[in-house]
């Protein structure tokens, strides 16, 4: 999906934007991003001992309300489903924008939060690893090989007509006859404005991650967040230092992936 005003933003904050396959993530996880795949390879702790990592949780009110660029009707029909199925929403019969009287609309995130694990913490206990990971070695000589360890979530995703109007039909109590997702979701209208879509029992569903390249030299393995794997265009306080981003500027759309045989049981 190409970038707009909120993948930017996400970027410039150090974040990667994905679609990802299930709600339930925690960091830390690797991923492998050979262009155009995204895999989600499992917890890291299904390769090595991360009892010393302590996960630590809070909000992100500079991520909410920040909306998307404005996208034409089909185009936000498609945003829609796929960020839905972001929030766990897999099934969505029926999208029906016409009651809106508009052909263009933006989307927001609400509820935002983040789980995230010391990235410093990570690299002193890679560090003191000196067996190998079950990991294919093309994986990680093209430095493809990265870890998240850090989600941004959120429960709810908004969405509006461009130039803030309000609808012209009062969906009010009637908002299954033009957007149906069924049962998976809660789907209200505010105000005849924003239509409201949240998950089942406010489960928080992650949209974006921070990561670090994981590199090894011979049998040790070295971790490192602050490093653009591709050229970076983001600028402010907020990108300096600058953060690894596997894709710049897109969402990308996650397979769940593991290694085979990935767990050692030895450390």
């Amino acid at each position: 999906m190409p970038s707009d005003a909120l993948v930017k933003l996400l970027n410039r904050y150090g974040y990667q934007a994905v679609f990802l396959p299930r709600t339930g993530l925690l960091p830390p996880e690797i991923y492998t991003y050979v262009k155009p795949s995204l895999k989600r390879r499992g917890p890291l702790s299904d390769y090595m001992d991360t009892s010393q990592l302590t996960v630590n949780q809070g909000r992100l009110s500079n991520l909410e309300g920040q909306q998307t660029g404005g996208k034409r009707l089909q185009a936000a029909v498609d945003f829609l489903r796929s960020a839905l199925q972001l929030l766990g929403i897999s099934s969505i019969p029926k999208v029906d924008l016409k009651f809106t009287g508009a052909s263009e609309f933006v989307f927001s995130f609400a509820n935002v939060t983040y789980l995230s694990v010391d990235p410093t913490k990570i690299d002193r206990l890679l560090q003191q690893l000196t067996v190998p990971l079950a990991i294919p070695d093309d994986r990680v000589e093209s430095g493809a090989l990265h870890i998240a360890y850090e989600y941004a979530y959120a429960t709810t995703l908004q969405m509006s007509r461009s130039d803030q109007q309000a609808f012209d039909i009062d969906v009010s109590g009637k908002i299954a006859d033009f957007i149906n997702v069924g049962g998976g979701a809660k789907v209200e209208s505010q105000d005849n404005t924003v239509i409201s879509f949240s998950t089942p029992d406010l489960q928080a569903a992650a949209f974006a991650y921070r990561a670090g390249r994981l590199r090894r030299s011979g049998t040790r393995w070295t971790f490192e967040p602050e490093l653009v794997m591709r050229g970076s265009s983001a600028t402010g306080p907020a990108a300096t230092p600058p953060t690894f981003i596997a894709a710049e500027e897109h969402v990308i759309r996650v397979i769940d992936e593991p290694f085979s045989n990935s767990r050692l049981g030895r450390f």
